[in-house]
């Protein structure tokens, strides 16, 4: 009799310790599917903004395509007042001529140097507007500033390096 009893309650402590170990599975279990319900809500909405993004991109991109389209159409019916205009442009360029090949490659390198900075600053704007994204901005920066310096050295090179200081005036 004796070992019935301490059968029975062997048996008894098992089965308390089975059910509190499955009532804390099912806890467990419960809260994860909540977490799981909570991810899909904020999946599903992200997913909905994300839709409507690319909507908005499309549309824009159509836009942009039009306008395009405009402005094509503009230059194709406007390129005979171009193709009249060159007379007055080789007049306009010749109003810059430096005077000796010293001084046109001065012209021609702090020139290109003025560029790469107003570049740089269309760059930095677009990044700010988020038009651009960080990583390509940053490729792009180090590329012009790469040429930019290599551009400023030559013109040290020819010049001197108080050519510097005229090219960041305004």
């Amino acid at each position: 009799m004796e070992a019935l009893n301490f059968l029975y309650i062997a048996l008894h402590r098992d089965i308390i310790a089975s059910t509190e170990k499955a009532n804390d599975d099912i806890d467990s279990l419960s809260s994860l599917q909540a977490e799981l319900v909570r991810r899909e809500e904020i999946l599903n909405i992200e997913l909905g903004e994300s839709r409507y993004e690319r909507l908005c991109l499309m549309e824009t991109v159509r836009d942009l395509a039009f306008e395009a389209d405009v402005l094509m159409n503009w230059l194709r019916v406007n390129d005979h007042r171009n193709s009249q205009n060159n007379i007055a442009n080789d007049s306009i360029e010749d109003a810059f001529e430096a005077a000796d090949e010293e001084s046109n490659q001065i012209l021609n390198l702090s020139s290109e140097d003025k560029a790469i900075g107003d570049l740089l600053y269309v760059l930095e704007t677009a990044l700010q507007q988020g038009v651009v994204p960080f990583d390509k901005y940053l490729k792009h920066v180090r590329t012009l500033s790469r040429e930019q310096f290599f551009l400023r050295a030559k013109i040290v090179k020819l010049r001197g390096s108080d050519m510097l200081y005229q090219l960041d005036e305004p």
